[in-house]
């Protein structure tokens, strides 16, 4: 949980705002992201006691929502609109090898080994992963003249305000409201709620969008729908194992298998989603769609897992299913919220990092532009594709 709430709180606001004032040097966020990751990996499994754990599990979600956040905003400096679709697509085909093995294998060494060596075996694979993506990304490099308009409005901001300082105070509103939440005393209860919502209501709007609060057409709306998705499936996905072992008697390995079925549906919804996106499908309509599947899914997974009604095995065909919304809604809801970002930061920077001088790698612009039937389409359709705008 602590991964995936540091991941949502600062990959679509923090992330974002370093990857456009680190245009210039891409390659060191994404070290730092990859650095904090190992650390906490290390940290949490040689932990001796529950505040150790708590603070690399805090470290894991911090470099895990910087490397998710600069792999987006990587695809933006590199890529032109009409190509992101296919490069989220592909972006999530990086689950598909680990996605069927990687949870199975963790049930069995927390089975058989410890469940330490899960953690262990974290720091070797980011070092690999450092080597292979850090040299290449030096190559991206936005001119000086690119750096974005909106720098000059943070630096006059009351430091309270300023996006890293937002998100740090947002993360510990939130921490501190879904503690009091579990208290049973209502004398203690309450006054730790209120001092969460004090800190979290702010925070929550200095770390977002203009209009996020309110939902607001274009943006704002877009960051919400994306948190909605965000939280549903991985507020789903966090109890699904537990609740296979706990409730119905499962093994851990077993009930690993359940994530995997779940994140190989996801890369075939985000292809999916590229394609129909190639062919000029509204992304509104996908959204929903695909945010329909995902709850369907849930519910199985729910029905499965608190009754008899289903036998165990139906918890992973729903995920599968959920799975399958997901990367459909995720990639359609990403493409368009991205594509709203004002010119004077990521978007300006996009556009003009797709010149020869600042290409991306050959293997990964032959993927995304190879030939489609309406490519000529995609490519001179103008005009807003986002959730709340007209399609």
């Amino acid at each position: 949980m602590e991964e995936g709430v540091g991941e949502l709180l600062l990959q679509d606001r923090v992330g974002g705002q370093v990857g456009d004032q680190a245009g210039q040097r891409p390659a060191a966020p994404m070290a730092l992201g990859m650095l904090v990751f190992a650390v906490g990996c290390a940290v949490a499994g040689a932990a001796g006691s529950w505040p150790l754990f708590l603070l690399g599990r805090f470290g894991q979600g911090l470099g895990v929502g910087a490397v998710m956040a600069m792999a987006y905003t990587l695809i933006g400096l590199a890529y032109p609109e009409r190509l992101r679709a296919r490069m989220y697509a592909l972006l999530s085909s990086a689950w598909t090898l680990p996605s069927p093995a990687g949870p199975a294998v963790a049930g069995t060494a927390a089975d058989h080994v410890s469940w330490r060596a899960v953690f262990a075996l974290m720091p070797p694979i980011t070092a690999v992963a450092a080597v292979l993506t850090l040299p290449p990304m030096r190559a991206l490099r936005p001119a000086p003249a690119d750096a974005p308009a909106d720098t000059a409005d943070t630096a006059v901001l009351p430091w309270w305000r300023r996006p890293l300082v937002s998100a740090v105070l947002l993360t510990a509103g939130t921490g501190v409201l879904l503690q009091a939440l579990l208290l049973e005393n209502p004398a203690a209860l309450v006054p730790l709620a209120l001092v969460g919502l004090v800190v979290t209501v702010p925070a929550l709007r200095w770390a977002t969008p203009e209009g996020t609060l309110t939902a607001r057409r274009g943006l704002g709306a877009g960051v919400v729908v994306r948190a909605l998705l965000c939280g549903v499936c991985f507020g789903s996905e966090a109890f699904l194992p537990l609740g296979l072992r706990e409730l119905r008697g499962v093994a851990a390995a077993a009930a690993g298998l359940g994530l995997s079925a779940g994140a190989v549906t996801w890369v075939v919804g985000s292809a999916l989603q590229a394609r129909r996106d190639d062919a000029g499908g509204g992304r509104v309509a996908a959204t929903v769609a695909g945010f329909a599947v995902l709850l369907a899914g849930v519910a199985l997974v729910a029905v499965t897992v608190l009754t008899d009604l289903l036998p165990p095995w139906a918890a992973p065909a729903g995920w599968a299913v959920g799975g399958l919304g997901m990367g459909v809604a995720f990639n359609a809801s990403t493409t368009a919220t991205l594509g709203q970002v004002p010119g004077t930061g990521r978007a300006r920077r996009a556009r003009r990092s797709s010149s020869p001088r600042r290409s991306p790698p050959r293997w990964s612009r032959a993927w995304a532009a190879r030939p489609s039937p309406s490519a000529a389409t995609t490519a001179g359709r103008r005009g807003p594709r986002c959730w709340g705008c007209s399609s």
